[in-house]
This record gives structure tokens, C-alpha cells and sequence, in this order.
């Protein structure tokens, strides 16, 4: 039963059902024994809390789990998992408290050490958090986490040559560095610091699991797109929970940069800005901000029968229009005098996004068969453009061959005209497409951030 929550609760999260993921999770909290790997149920509904704005509720979760698991069943994997959640959020006192907790222990000295470390680098003393982790990590077998802190710690504080002596112990298991594991990408950065690139690239490939593409090279700002890649739910590997705070000497940026589980695009706005150092009146940072409020574009493919829906749609999203988050096309933007075609064509290779509304007319039309799908699958397939179907009328969409391989709104398919117009149905299913819709515009609008930036970085 253990092996069915995880993987679960995870198909949950990535379509953005985070409180049904963790309900879930607490259920198999509930039932799973705790020598059944119950502690891995912990950490993962104490993650999802945190993104979902619930850190205090997570790190209460914790402490029952502290509480209830034995040494021998995994309570250090819980302890750590709380440490790392009162580092993100900078609970000192939280973390003080665990270290008293542990202090009356016995064979806690691993997690004591890993609280003080984490104590330290929450006022960005990052020689002595090193110090203090390796100390701990002197007196007790290979602990990965304090390994890894105390890696991290010495880049913090400008001094790679201990970083890559610590990582390079004869008693590391050379299984350690494998494809996701944040040591990989630890290995990586730590040799890009000390200049050796052929081994920068080669981690960095065991990182991904794969090989590098031909121009693909391990740089520091190509690790720190990966940490803030693998720092959200949606990823197997979160960098930023195991390292939330990246210090100037890492990223060249003035300040320190710290992971927000609950809303990453804040903090990565915050890391662009310091990216680009740009004076407030300098036309250069002038450009840079006109640049960043270019509105995401997307392309609405529809059967004019089904015109009502797309309205709706249209008015849902008139907020993040006028915000300039997106920028909605669809063919009644074509004006009297216009080449049509041409306008449809422009659209589709301008768009950032395209949004089907799908029904059985839609399925049925010509143009929208030969002409409109054909074009956005070839950018699908070439760039990377992210199609939506929106599913308005009951069809055989599940039996189309490029639909049925998208992940479909609304959540399983359920057709938007089966949702009544009556105390406000429908209207909550156009909001909560509307919001994943937007929280879609937040992430293209951090790639595009990222591309602007990486030259004046560099």
C-alpha cells in the first residue's frame, strides 16, 4: 500500500491539487506502520505544505513524526527533513528547539551538528557553518546531509578548495553522485569554482543522466537555472530545500538569494534583479524592465459553435490582460481588410502558448485539422511550446491522437458545459484554469527572464 501514496500524491500535485495530495498523504500517514517507510510520507506531505503556504502546519507534522518514528525506522530522515523546513523559513527558535530535543538524546550528534550548521548559515556565517558540520561529520560515519552542508558552506564562503576536499573522500560511496542527487550538482558547481570544467561537465551529465548536447557546458549560471528548476514541487530532486539560501561568492549577485517554497517566482524575480546590478535611471535597466513586462502570448484554437466558451474564457483572464501577464489572441481580433490567413498564421508562430478548446465540432473542422494543429505540433515538437486542450463539450477527445497525449483541463476531462451556470460552477472551473494558466505565464516569463540575463551575467 506504501508504494501506491507517493507516486499518487505526486500525479496530484502536478496538476496543482496540492490539498488533495496532502490529505492524501496524512491518510497513508494514518494507516502505513511506522516500520513500513511511513517516514517518507512525512517528508513529503511536509514539503507539500510548504508549497503550499502551510510551512508551521508542515513542521507540526514533523514533530509528531519526531515523536512517533524510532531511530531505527528513519527518525533521523524526519528530524533533518525539519531542520531543512526551519531553514527555509528562518526559524531560528524552531531550529533551536530540535537541537534541544536532540541534545538528550543519545547518537544524535549527526542532527545537532546539521542544526547548529543551518543555525549559522541563517546569519550567513558560512565559514563557521562549514566548521560546525564538518566537525560533526568528523565524529560519526559518512552523513550525507552533513557532507553536503559542509561542501556548500566552504563555496559559501569563498573556499572551493575545502569544498572539493570535502566531497572528494575516499569513504564517499562513488554510488552517491548519481542522476538528481543534489551532491551531483554540488560536485559540479564546486569544480566549476576551482576551474576544472571536464569534470564540472562530466557531473554535470551524471546530474542530468544524460550527455551533454554539442555547446551544452557546465557554467554557474547553468547550475543555478538547475537549482531553481529542481527547486519545486514538481521536481524529484529539490535543490532548494537541501540548499534555500545561495550566497553571493556562489552566485556573483550582491546579495544572498533564498528559495520561497509557497512562491518561487518571487524569489527568482528577486534573483534576476540582483543578476542584472542595473541603476534605476540607466537606459539599459529602463530596457531591462519595459523587457520583463512583455505579456505571454497565447494563441485560442476554437470551432466558431463554441464561441460562448471561448467568451468565458476570454473574461476570466481579462485580469492578467490588463496586469500584463498574458495577452490572449483569437480570430475576432482580426480586423475588416485584413489577410486572414496571414493574421492566424502570424499568431500561431508569435504565441507562447496555445489553448484548444476542444469539443466534437472542433475535432470535425477542416481548417482546424489541416492548418492550426499541424503548425503548433511541429512547435511543440521543435520548441518546446506548451499546448492546452480545454475540454468545453462532451467528445472523443481520449481517442484523438494528438490530444489524448496533453494533459487536459478542466482536471480529468470533465467537459466545461456539464459544470452549471447556477451559484457560480462554472465560473470557479474558469478560475482555477485561469490560475493554472497563470501560474504556466509565471514560469515561460522565468525562462525568458533567465535568457535576458545570462549575458550580462556572464
Amino acid at each position: 500500500v506504501f508504494s501506491l501514496y507517493k507516486p499518487a500524491a505526486e500525479l496530484m500535485a502536478r496538476n496543482n491539487q496540492l490539498d488533495e495530495a496532502i490529505t492524501l498523504l496524512l491518510k497513508g500517514i494514518e494507516e502505513i506502520p511506522v516500520e513500513r517507510n511511513v517516514f517518507s510520507l512525512y517528508l513529503s506531505a511536509a514539503e507539500l505544505m510548504a508549497c503550499n503556504n502551510q510551512i508551521l502546519q508542515g513542521l507540526d507534522l514533523l514533530r509528531e513524526g519526531m515523536r512517533r518514528i524510532p531511530f531505527k525506522y528513519n527518525r533521523n530522515r524526519v528530524v533533518n527533513s525539519a531542520l531543512y523546513l526551519c531553514a527555509i523559513s528562518r526559524n531560528s527558535t524552531a531550529i533551536n528547539l530540535i537541537i534541544e530535543d536532540e541534545s538528550t538524546q543519545k547518537n544524535r550528534g549527526d542532527q545537532v551538528g546539521l542544526g547548529n550548521s543551518l543555525l549559522l548559515q541563517i546569519n550567513h556565517q558560512w565559514a563557521a557553518a562549514a566548521e560546525t558540520a564538518e566537525s560533526s561529520l568528523s565524529h560519526s560515519r559518512i552523513n550525507l546531509d552533513l557532507l553536503g552542508q559542509t561542501a556548500f558552506c566552504w563555496l559559501s564562503a569563498e573556499q572551493p578548495q575545502k569544498a572539493y576536499q570535502a566531497l572528494n573522500k575516499e569513504t564517499i560511496p562513488k554510488r552517491v553522485f548519481s542522476e538528481g542527487n543534489p551532491l551531483t550538482w554540488l560536485r559540479a558547481l564546486t569544480a566549476i569554482k576551482i576551474e576544472d570544467i571536464e569534470q564540472a561537465n562530466l557531473y554535470l551529465s551524471v546530474f542530468l543522466g544524460r550527455e551533454l548536447q554539442k555547446g551544452e557546458q557546465a557554467t554557474t549560471l547553468t547550475l543555478i537555472k538547475l537549482w531553481f528548476e529542481h527547486s519545486n514541487l514538481y521536481s524529484r530532486t529539490n535543490l532548494g530545500y537541501y540548499f534555500p539560501h545561495l550566497s553571493p561568492s556562489i552566485t556573483g549577485f550582491n546579495n544572498t538569494i533564498s528559495y520561497v517554497p509557497s512562491d518561487f517566482s518571487l524569489s527568482w524575480d528577486s534573483l534576476i534583479e540582483k543578476a542584472n546590478n542595473l541603476g534605476e535611471n540607466s537606459q539599459e535597466g529602463l530596457e531591462s524592465r519595459v523587457w520583463q513586462r512583455q505579456p505571454l502570448k497565447i494563441f485560442i484554437s476554437y470551432a466558431h459553435i463554441d464561441e460562448n466558451f471561448k467568451n468565458e474564457l476570454i473574461i476570466m483572464m481579462q485580469g492578467m490582460q490588463r496586469r500584463g501577464i498574458v495577452d490572449a489572441w483569437q480570430d475576432r481580433r482580426i480586423e475588416a481588410g485584413d489577410e486572414w490567413y496571414q493574421k492566424i498564421k502570424n499568431a500561431m508562430e508569435e504565441c507562447d502558448l496555445a489553448l484548444l478548446l476542444v469539443s466534437s465540432d472542433f475535432i470535425a473542422s477542416p481548417f482546424i485539422n489541416d492548418e492550426e494543429l499541424p503548425q503548433l505540433i511541429i512547435r511543440r515538437q521543435q520548441e518546446g511550446m506548451r499546448i492546452i486542450p480545454i475540454i468545453v463539450r462532451p467528445c472523443l477527445w481520449d481517442s484523438e491522437p494528438i490530444i489524448k497525449d496533453l494533459q487536459v483541463l478542466p482536471k480529468g476531462g470533465k467537459p466545461i458545459i456539464t459544470y452549471s451556470t447556477e451559484y457560480g460552477e462554472r465560473e470557479r472551473v474558469w478560475a482555477e484554469i485561469a490560475r493554472t494558466l497563470e501560474n504556466h505565464a509565471k514560469a515561460i516569463h522565468a525562462n525568458r527572464l533567465l535568457a535576458r540575463s545570462e549575458n550580462q551575467f556572464n
